[in-house]
């Protein structure tokens, strides 16, 4: 019985960890940009995974500018 607890163990948890966000939650999240990015900003949405879903982009938003490529 022990055996038959430990091999379904791993799979309980990873069955725990999806998310509960929506198609259409995901497409309520505003834009990343620097007034949407303000912790009162995203503290007002509705649940905690769509907080930390823009809280994650408001991380990666940015500017990148690629370097020009070199000729070695």
């Amino acid at each position: 019985m022990i055996n038959w607890v430990v091999a379904l163990l791993p799979l309980l948890l990873i069955a725990g960890c999806e998310s509960n966000v929506s198609d259409a939650e995901v497409s309520q999240i505003p834009e990343a940009n620097g007034e949407n990015c303000l912790p009162e900003k995203v503290a007002e949405l509705r649940t905690q995974d769509l907080r930390e879903r823009m809280s994650s982009l408001c991380l990666r938003e940015g500017n990148f500018n690629a370097s020009e490529p070199r000729q070695w």
